[in-house]
């Protein structure tokens, strides 16, 4: 679903339409949710096979926000450091995998093929997820900043959820920082006149 084609101005009016509705506005966890569920949406139908990629980074860095903020708590700054650290080589693994793995795959498969092991191009090539690199910056940053208590972790999934797979940054950034973005979930939003104001 390209950005600029009809389809998307569609589900953009849908989207839109229905998290203003007037027995939803002021309801964060609803807006919230469907915020959640509409993002699933949009990234599987780009590529349905990513969503638990996506899905399961989201969910094991929900819980790494959690142990950090646990341990800060204790005043435990050695552990805080290692979680963070933890946090940030896991994403950076995620992307050296799925980005840059095709590249010495290709080497690789010639060193297998010139000592006599033939193993064609398939079996070592690695789909890239798309938006991949924009999702895991956002899980990075965000327990980056919890470390720095720049934001308080996330304690409902959906909105930690909805944050990381935003439909309208997902796919073509920018990365949205947490400190900025988080809270405006956690408020109540209604629609108002001050949108058409000049």
């Amino acid at each position: 679903m390209v950005v600029n084609s009809l389809i998307f101005l569609l589900f953009f009016v849908v989207v839109f339409v229905v998290y203003y509705l007037p027995i939803f506005q002021n309801k964060p966890k609803f807006q919230n949710t469907w915020l959640f569920l509409t993002s699933y949406f949009f990234y599987g139908f780009a590529d349905w096979k990513m969503i638990p990629l996506l899905f399961g980074t989201t969910v094991v860095y929900y819980a790494i926000g959690l142990w950090l903020k646990a341990e800060m708590e204790k005043r435990n700054a050695k552990v805080a450091s290692r979680i963070t650290t933890l946090g940030v080589v896991l994403g950076v693994c995620v992307l050296l995998y799925f980005k840059y793995l095709n590249f010495f795959a290709e080497s690789f498969l010639q060193l297998l093929n010139g000592i006599g092991l033939y193993v064609s191009w398939t079996t070592l090539n690695i789909v890239l997820p798309i938006g991949i690199s924009f999702f895991t910056f956002k899980l990075i940053s965000y327990i980056i900043e919890i470390h720095r208590e720049h934001v308080q972790p996330c304690t409902d999934f959906i909105e930690f959820g909805a944050y990381i797979a935003f439909f309208p940054t997902i796919l073509s950034g920018p990365i949205d920082r947490p400190n900025k973005f988080i809270p405006q979930l956690k408020a109540k939003r209604s629609w108002t006149s001050a949108f058409f104001v000049m």
